[in-house]
């Protein structure tokens, strides 16, 4: 019998080596939002992953930040600062 067709990941997931037969979920603090992907995009400033399999990051919500990439979580701002925005990557004074 021959081959099935090659099937490509769907968004979320990705395979970063030919012949496999199953895609990996992108880890915490990554995600991929196109079909067929080869490796995950680091979650930017600002913005988190904390599931695997995401296909866009998470916008902070309003009085966290996340000054780095590829996160998790977001922290909160420090005591006598703040943010009133989603997305942000650092707080005001």
């Amino acid at each position: 019998k021959g081959l099935d067709a090659c099937k490509q990941c769907p968004v979320g997931k990705y395979i970063d080596t030919t012949g496999k037969a199953s895609c990996k979920p992108c880890e915490k603090g990554y995600s991929i939002n196109k079909a067929g992907a080869s490796k995950c995009n680091l979650c930017g400033l600002g913005s988190y992953a904390d599931v695997n399999g995401l296909s866009i990051c998470n916008k902070c919500p309003v009085g966290k930040y996340i000054n780095s990439t590829g996160k998790a979580s977001c922290k909160p701002c420090e005591k006598g600062s703040s943010i009133n925005k989603e997305g942000a990557s650092k707080c005001n004074l």
